[in-house]
């Protein structure tokens, strides 16, 4: 650690000796701060580099108000702001990409019909008072700020700012936030309890985590801190009107309890590799959608089943078997679990009975419970990559499946019961150990696509003209010698 800050600060010391030589010198004679220590951040300066001048930036302003502009861009001004921008009262967005100065002018509140501002690659530490009179504004973008500013107590009249974007910040944006801020361990000052209009919280890829105090910021309907340090404060539960949430939470052991009070949550997603065991909390959510992926957890609570979720996705790569009461998870409609360790299924599965979409491939997986024949609303099964020797019986029974996947197992012929499954559009057999192709599939007039490739065929019947929707048959890697010639009508992939 202390190399790495030693290494950081001898290129800022570089940084700065070649961005002294390249400042305009009026901006020493500034009584503001100017950061002279960062990089050249503009990209779209070339590698001349001169960064824009007031002189320019008043000429920039003063044709905007001729042509009574409702957009400008003010991008890697090193000098203060011309006041005469403050007097474009037609602006809706204003952009000071790359602006250097610690501090902006109060009179920015002139700005009454401002809706998106952009503050993206900016020094300044602390907006003004006037930044609460901006009661039009909606979007604020901080993206690639080397601060993350100071928000004013006059931020709570800001009715209308429903998002601040916080991502992609630079690779060492956070911690030279908290640094330099020192306002919170998050890097985010404790000041953004203010901004009560806040509706999306949204830190992307900038590593920056949540706030301690976010439970002030009581109007969030959406988080997103994909690659936060894995720091959710205790108190998120009172955000009671918080809809969506989405983590990478690598450093993250356990989500608090009160998570479990976010009665409005209704997606939730978190790849959290820090994660001990699922968490108990998940289980008292009413959720639409539940996505999680980890390697840490290997069983799920006895109480999964008091779990109201409709689409669930658990990508646990260590998951070996499923409690009993999974099956009482009763709003359950699509379900996936794929690259899991399963080697079998509770009998109460067959209680799901909401289940249209089940994936299950690349487990272990022999047999299917006898139950799993109640499954009737299932539309869609993708079982491949498991240890099938033989097609379970149970799954004749549901007639209402469209698409039928085996891929990448050992079946090698199937029960006379198949023929009901006569609704199938896709059905999928690559790379099973099939000799003769199984002559009820005929009958399956509604399928569009059949793969039968890598197999050990070496006939196909001749009454593929009876399934008039088939669009695609994929043959390949057989012992065919003759295809009949309806089969050219059909697909070219042999």
């Amino acid at each position: 650690m202390k190399i790495q800050t030693f290494f950081l600060l001898a290129i800022y010391f570089l940084l700065s000796c070649k961005n002294e030589k390249k400042q305009p010198q009026t901006i020493a004679k500034q009584p503001q701060k100017v950061v002279d220590s960062l990089p050249d951040i503009n990209p779209n300066v070339d590698s001349q580099g001169d960064s824009l001048s007031a002189a320019r930036a008043l000429k920039l302003i003063l044709e905007a108000k001729a042509k009574k502009s409702t957009w400008l861009v003010l991008e890697n001004l090193y000098e203060p702001i011309p006041n005469e921008l403050w007097s474009l009262t037609d602006l809706e967005g204003l952009s000071l990409l790359g602006y250097r100065l610690h501090s902006i002018s109060d009179s920015m509140g002139q700005l009454r019909n401002l809706k998106s501002l952009g503050l993206q690659l900016t020094a300044i530490q602390k907006l003004p008072n006037g930044f609460g009179q901006l009661k039009k504004l909606e979007r604020l973008n901080l993206s690639q700020a080397f601060y993350i500013p100071d928000f004013p107590k006059s931020s709570v009249n800001l009715k209308n700012l429903h998002e601040i974007e916080f991502f992609s910040a630079l690779e060492f944006g956070d911690e030279f936030a908290i640094k330099f801020n020192r306002k919170s361990k998050s890097g985010i000052p404790n000041s953004i309890k203010y901004v009560k209009s806040l509706r999306r919280f949204d830190t992307g890829k900038s590593g920056i985590s949540l706030p301690e105090n976010i439970e002030e910021l009581e109007n969030l309907e959406e988080i997103d801190c994909t690659k936060g340090n894995g720091y959710i404060p205790e108190n998120i539960g009172k955000l009671k009107k918080l809809r969506r949430f989405r983590a990478g939470l690598s450093g993250a052991t356990d989500f608090p309890e009160s998570f479990g009070d976010l009665s409005n949550l209704r997606y939730l997603s978190t790849g959290a590799n820090g994660m001990n065991g699922f968490p108990k909390c998940f289980t008292r959510l009413n959720l639409d959608t539940l996505y999680i992926g980890t390697e840490n957890i290997v069983s799920l609570p006895d109480n999964i089943g008091d779990m109201r979720v409709r689409v669930l996705e658990l990508n646990l790569v260590g998951l070996k078997s499923l409690p009993e009461s999974f099956g009482n998870i009763e709003n359950l409609e699509e379900l996936e679990m794929p690259k899991n360790q399963l080697s079998a299924l509770p009998e109460s599965f067959g209680n799901l009975k909401n289940l249209k979409r089940l994936v299950l491939y690349n487990n272990k997986l022999t047999s299917l419970p006898n139950s799993f024949s109640q499954l009737k609303n299932l539309e869609f099964l993708d079982l491949r990559i498991n240890k099938f020797k033989s097609l379970p019986l149970s799954i004749c029974e549901l007639s209402n499946l469209k698409v039928l996947s085996f891929g990448n197992n050992e079946i090698s012929q199937l029960p006379n019961c198949f023929g009901n499954l006569n609704n199938l559009e896709s059905l999928d057999f690559f790379n099973n150990n099939f000799s003769v192709f199984p002559t009820m599939i005929e009958q399956f007039t509604q399928l569009e696509t059949l793969d039968f490739s890598k197999n050990q065929l070496t006939t196909l019947p001749k009454n593929i003209k009876k399934m008039k929707q088939l669009k695609d048959c994929y043959l390949g890697g057989n012992n065919i010698k003759n295809i009949p010639q309806e089969y050219n009508k059909v697909s070219q992939n042999y």
